[in-house]
């Protein structure tokens, strides 16, 4: 079998970064985590229909139920990140607006992340509302 690799792109060190398929995994993996948890979540939603905001309350205070809710947010937001990297990696072509839009990208998932768990927890421990 013959190399595929020209000697000129040999000696330029051009081809493959080997850095792709960790992201390609973690992208698959996030979006496989996120049927279960979704048709899970989609069900309990369908279920609290039409309930009153005490009921829906109560809902969180089973450690099963906020825990769901809790990796249901990871993955959708480390899905979310995911996904976004890989547009900017492969369409924004800037120098200085690629990190940037990659370090917003970052904070603004982890930001959506915090907030929900917070708040998913705050319910769990029976916060007022």
């Amino acid at each position: 079998m013959q190399d595929l690799i020209t000697p000129l792109a040999r000696v330029r060190g051009i081809g493959s970064g080997k850095h792709g398929a960790a992201s390609w995994i973690a992208l698959r993996v996030s979006g496989i985590a996120l049927v279960p948890l979704g048709l899970w979540f989609v069900y309990s939603i369908v279920l609290l229909a039409g309930s009153p905001r005490s009921t829906i309350a109560y809902w969180f205070t089973s450690p099963f139920h906020t825990l769901g809710v809790i990796l249901l947010l990871g993955a959708t937001f480390h899905h979310l990140y995911l996904g976004m990297k890989e547009v900017v990696e492969d369409y924004v072509h800037c120098s200085v607006g690629k990190p940037v839009l990659l370090i917003s990208i970052k904070l603004a998932s982890l930001a959506g992340f915090a907030l929900g768990a917070l708040s998913a927890i705050t319910l769990h421990l029976g916060a007022p509302l």
